[in-house]
């Protein structure tokens, strides 16, 4: 609860900053868009204490009256911000705690926050440790977002793709959402790829660019193969099905399982981890494929 407390309190500190920004205020204004803002009532008190916080922390800001109104205004050439290291690790806590949200719109949209106060501040060493969102800052977020208003629209799409290491080869893709993946934090464009007919997951980190749109608003009428596999009761009870994966039956003994069968990848290594109390698979080319990788394993450790 401190946490929270703390999180709410510099998020609106960091608004009021924003506010002050775009020119002179009022107080009555800062409630109204604060508490606008952060769905809650602000009181003029808090207002003010975010100000006190923001001149303790080296911002020259003044008030002066006008037609009984208090104005307050925000020197920016004398702008400097710094922060504590407990605000620090705090920041730090709550980029994970987006990141760890799955959402791409959330992620993006505190990235644009953090730039927009984090890069006007003095120390460099703090800049780049608070504004780096790791895997998410070296996106092209440019290309994220034309990709998105493709799947938008359901447009059929070429694009570069670096399918093996700096490789790239055109892959023509019918265009169907941007995610983030269950089994990691990476951003996935999902779609029906035609070179294997198949729905797959790409990974907009390897999507250089879109080399042409070759049909637009087209209806997405496909529906996934399902795979089927089962496993012990004991690890049934142990694990937590992600959120594709569908209990069909449950006895004493065993679990089966269905999912869409959109990510052999995973799939793949999704069951892998079920082993040895993996039973059965229903798809041919996924239990091979289980096969060929345990073969694999088994030499590693025969080494």
């Amino acid at each position: 609860m401190e946490n929270s407390s703390q999180t709410t309190r510099i998020q609106r500190v960091l608004y009021t900053l924003y506010l002050l920004e775009k020119g002179d205020i009022s107080i009555d204004k800062l409630v109204e868009e604060i508490s606008k803002a952060c769905n809650a009532e602000i009181d003029k008190s808090s207002v003010y204490s975010y100000i006190n916080t923001l001149v303790k922390n080296n911002f020259d800001i003044t008030c002066k009256k006008e037609n009984g109104d208090k104005i307050y205004h925000l020197n920016q050439k004398t702008f400097k911000l710094n922060f504590t290291e407990d605000e620090i690790r705090l920041i730090e806590k709550i980029k994970k705690i987006i990141v760890s949200q799955k959402n791409v719109h959330k992620i993006k949209k505190a990235m644009s926050f953090l730039y927009k106060f984090i890069l006007s501040m003095t120390n460099d060493d703090d800049k780049n440790i608070l504004i780096d969102f790791d895997y998410y800052s070296k996106i092209n977020w440019y290309l994220a977002d034309k990709l998105e208003q493709h799947c938008k629209n359901k447009d059929i799409i070429t694009i570069d793709y670096a399918k093996h290491g700096s490789e790239l080869m055109k892959m023509k893709i019918h265009c169907h959402s941007i995610s983030i993946g269950e089994w990691s934090d990476k951003i996935y464009l999902w779609g029906e790829v035609f070179d294997n007919g198949e729905l797959s997951f790409l990974p907009i980190d390897k999507i250089f660019m879109i080399d042409e749109v070759l049909e637009e608003n087209v209806p997405f009428n496909i529906k996934p193969d399902v795979v089927e596999y089962k496993i012990s009761r004991a690890l049934y009870d142990e694990i937590d099905l992600d959120k594709a994966e569908e209990t069909v039956e449950l006895t004493k003994n065993f679990a089966t399982i269905k999912r869409n069968k959109d990510n052999k990848f995973y799939i793949v290594q999704r069951l892998m981890s079920f082993c040895p109390e993996l039973y059965y698979i229903s798809d041919e080319e996924i239990k091979e494929e289980v096969k060929k990788k345990l073969k694999l394993l088994k030499k590693e450790y025969e080494k």
